[in-house]
């Protein structure tokens, strides 16, 4: 696992300088237009919900591996109620008609969004307790450069507006730091993981795929954002 776990954090590294996040943290701009997107990562957001519940969670299954994703997944499938506060914060709910927003968000200016969350579905669902612990990590290591610069951006807004983020803010983000997948001990037991050669392959395509959907989403992002700010 630690060779799979060195190549998840080349692949974060190179995430850091991705376009998108500059103009998140972009100070020149205000803090509304750095979150202008915001809307736009609905399919996502909603949906990463059921990656945890359809497709990663497994209680059936008695395995060390499973009970660490399933431990994982309760905690991380319920945010999503946040994302929907934060819209209606940032004033996104008021601009449009429920139907035009279905539109955009199932527009062919959105598909990379909506892509990712069926690849999600399709690697945990296809895969196996090692396999999962590797989608996580990945999907773990995007959520950690995405919300360092998301907090930029929501703590200007916030110190501006008087009004509080709590999606794009420090409540989530502290969740996203702080449980099960992030601790020492589990870390520990990961990293201790043995991988068959087969399985390296596998968890390298998956780390791939997963870093190059969230690239392709985030370049989705700042085409909207771009236009619409």
């Amino acid at each position: 696992m630690l060779q799979t776990m060195q190549q998840i954090d080349q692949n974060k590294h190179s995430l850091e300088s991705h376009p998108f996040f500059r103009f998140v943290r972009d100070e020149s701009k205000s803090s509304e237009q750095r979150l202008s997107f915001a809307s736009c990562l609905a399919p996502f957001v909603m949906g990463f919900s059921d990656v945890n519940a359809l497709g990663l969670r497994d209680e059936s299954l008695n395995h060390p591996l499973q009970r660490i994703v399933n431990e994982h997944t309760n905690e991380d499938d319920n945010h999503w109620p946040m994302f929907l506060e934060d819209l209606e914060t940032l004033g996104l709910n008021r601009q449009t008609t429920t139907v035009e927003s279905l539109k955009t968000h199932w527009s062919s200016q959105n598909r990379r969004t909506r892509e990712l969350t069926y690849s999600l579905m399709r690697l945990s669902c296809n895969s196996y307790p090692p396999l999962r612990i590797v989608l996580i990590e990945a999907v773990e290591a995007t959520g950690s450069v995405a919300w360092e610069a998301f907090l930029t951006a929501a703590e200007t807004y916030m110190n501006t507006t008087g009004r509080t983020l709590r999606y794009f803010g420090p409540e989530h983000a502290d969740l996203e730091t702080g449980h099960t997948m992030g601790t020492d001990d589990i870390d520990e037991k990961l990293r201790g993981v043995e991988l068959s050669a087969e399985e390296r392959v596998q968890a390298s395509q998956m780390v791939d795929e997963v870093f190059e959907r969230f690239s392709a989403m985030f370049d989705e992002q700042l085409e909207y954002a771009s236009r619409n700010s």
